[in-house]
């Protein structure tokens, strides 16, 4: 015969649609809080200049003067 379903699984299978929604909905805030800080550490680093190469104007002359011979 047919064994009948254990409480636990019963529990389970009533609470399905809730218990899935919160793991949906952590899941969401985790994805928020990530992007997030994904967002304010760009901005960080934007403002903050990346500090490479400086642009380069004008272009290469003879320095002269008695500490360049």
């Amino acid at each position: 015969g047919s064994t009948p379903a254990s409480p636990t699984f019963r529990t389970i299978c009533l609470q399905g649609p809730t218990i899935l929604a919160g793991v949906t909905l952590r899941l969401l805030r985790r994805a928020v809080l990530a992007m997030g800080v994904g967002t304010i550490v760009a901005a960080i680093l934007r403002l903050r200049g990346s500090g490479g190469v400086p642009p380069r104007q004008g272009k290469w002359r003879q320095l002269s003067g008695p500490d360049f011979r």
